[in-house]
């Protein structure tokens, strides 16, 4: 890290400063996106992305989807797979770095728990989740992470 990024880290809210440094989808976040789809499209899962430099829908907030750390995965509506999906990303979310998830009118938080959920769009039709920094900004091969990934889904 240089020194201007030293200084940049002190002086930027944090938010901010992940805007600046990152400008495509993580290396956590795509293996964990990539194995959600590889297990659960024949069930009619489909990938609607990862990476996209918004803020979040009605707000003024940056999206986790504008730096790399967010995944949408389209499903049938209110589908039992979206459920399943968004259940065990809740229940694997300390092994799989997941901070949040939204589905069907409800947003998990790792601080809240499950709440209603009443923002612009309902995700009816599609799970959300957003993984922490550490998580996303892994170090390991991505190998390794797929692994990971993959024993935590299935087990």
């Amino acid at each position: 890290v240089s020194q201007i990024e030293k200084l940049l880290d002190v002086a930027l809210d944090k938010v901010v400063w992940e805007i600046l440094r990152h400008r495509k989808p993580r290396k956590g976040q795509k293996a964990l996106y990539d194995v959600i789809l590889f297990l659960f499209s024949d069930k009619g899962a489909r990938g609607a992305g990862i990476y996209n430099r918004r803020f979040q829908r009605g707000g003024s907030s940056w999206s986790t989807h504008a730096v790399g750390r967010a995944g949408d995965i389209w499903v049938p509506a209110r589908s039992a797979i979206g459920d399943w999906i968004a259940g065990i990303l809740v229940a694997r979310a300390e092994q799989l770095g997941v901070c949040e998830v939204i589905w069907n009118h409800k947003r998990w938080t790792v601080d809240t728990g499950w709440l209603g959920y009443n923002g612009v769009n309902k995700h009816e039709d599609h799970v959300h989740w957003s993984n922490t920094i550490g998580f996303a900004d892994s170090d390991s091969p991505r190998d390794d992470l797929t692994k990971w990934c993959a024993h935590h889904l299935t087990n």
